[in-house]
């Protein structure tokens, strides 16, 4: 698996991308390459998706860095606080100059490890397209299992993946 780092975006990071992404990748030593404006897009939706839900650290969006070469090569995120059932949903985003690199899958992974670090989350949740693609693989991959058909009241018909913590003896 890919080595990575994600950087949280908090509101006021996200803020700092759009309005003045050199700063921010001189402020936190990344480099951004040619997706200055696909970053600075998903900044804007981030914010906007933020501040509509209220979200708390951890579960909150994120950037992907390659540890290596400090360049980003995606964005990540919760799509909230953890719901009722103490579940939260994961997303993921390869930039396209980055893809079929491994970096989706290090993305959902990272989020899985974030999100069963804090004691009251139990599962991890995923929505694809309902039919066999890129991120059904990436999920099957981190060990997500196939649940069933849902309805998702942004998306519509969509596949449920879930990741459930082992139980400790």
């Amino acid at each position: 698996m890919r080595d990575i780092q994600l950087l949280p975006l908090e509101v006021d990071a996200l803020a700092l991308i759009e309005a003045d992404i050199e700063s921010y990748c001189a402020k936190n030593e990344v480099k951004v390459g040619q997706s200055t404006k696909l970053v600075r897009d998903m900044a804007a939706l981030w914010k906007k998706f933020a501040l509509s839900v209220h979200a708390d650290f951890p579960w909150i969006s994120y950037l992907a860095i390659n540890d290596a070469s400090r360049m980003i090569i995606g964005t990540c995120a919760f799509k909230g606080n953890p719901n009722r059932e103490k579940t939260v949903e994961i997303a993921y985003f390869t930039f396209p100059d980055h893809e079929r690199k491994g970096y989706a899958t290090a993305m959902a992974h990272a989020l899985i490890q974030l999100a069963l670090s804090q004691p009251d989350v139990p599962q991890v949740i995923a929505h694809t397209l309902p039919q066999t693609n890129a991120s059904t693989r990436v999920l099957q991959n981190v060990g997500m299992k196939f649940v069933g058909d849902v309805i998702d009241p942004e998306d519509g018909p969509v596949w449920r993946w879930r990741y459930e913590r082992t139980p400790q003896p």
